[in-house]
């Protein structure tokens, strides 16, 4: 920058070459700080993956960071396999779908009638006992518990409903995992 300055004041070159340069100047010095600060990023990052207490403020790296193997080949439907097995958000939605089910179960029994039975013995003294058998049993003739059934058919829908938005989302995650690790390992091959 200095040169082209010079050679702009004994009129070699025009002002816009010494602006160009400038530009460049103050592009590369910006280049510069963001890679300093991504550095920064990146330790701060290894930091928090390997544990605070692991390294010293200053640490250095030695030898070679050598990514794992990786596996033979991932798919999406395996990743999302072993992502219905293991995740307890999905395993809570579906706890709540079989208590909903449960419900429209109870709902639905509600009308039947409760049978009551009832065994006394009375006995006066001075004279032979006697037995009472009663059979009890209401009869709901006007409620039939619909809007309760419906309402816990809804419950139980909203729970499958759900279960199938989360797997629907697992599934989205899964196949954006696998080609992120597809796009990683070919940039790591060209690197």
């Amino acid at each position: 920058v200095e040169l082209d300055e010079v050679r702009y004041k004994d009129g070699k070159i025009a002002y816009s070459d010494v602006l160009k340069l400038r530009i460049q100047e103050r592009s590369t010095d910006d280049t510069v700080r963001q890679d300093e600060l991504q550095l920064a990023s990146d330790r701060a990052d290894l930091v928090r993956l390997v544990g605070q207490p692991q390294l010293a403020p200053d640490f250095q790296l030695a030898g070679s960071l050598a990514p794992p193997a990786f596996p033979a080949s991932l798919t999406a439907e395996a990743l999302l396999s072993r992502a219905l097995s293991g995740r307890p958000d999905l395993k809570a939605l579906q706890a709540s779908e079989r208590s909903a089910a449960a419900s429209v179960t109870v709902a639905r029994r509600q009308p039947i009638p409760d049978l009551g039975v009832l065994l006394d013995y009375d006995r006066v003294p001075g004279n032979a006992g006697q037995y009472d058998v009663s059979l009890t049993a209401a009869i709901p003739l006007f409620d039939r518990n619909k809007g309760g059934t419906i309402q816990a058919e809804a419950a139980r829908r909203k729970a499958e409903l759900a279960i199938e938005s989360e797997r629907l989302q697992l599934r989205a995650d899964a196949e954006k995992a696998v080609q992120a690790l597809d796009t990683s390992r070919a940039r790591l091959q060209v690197y």
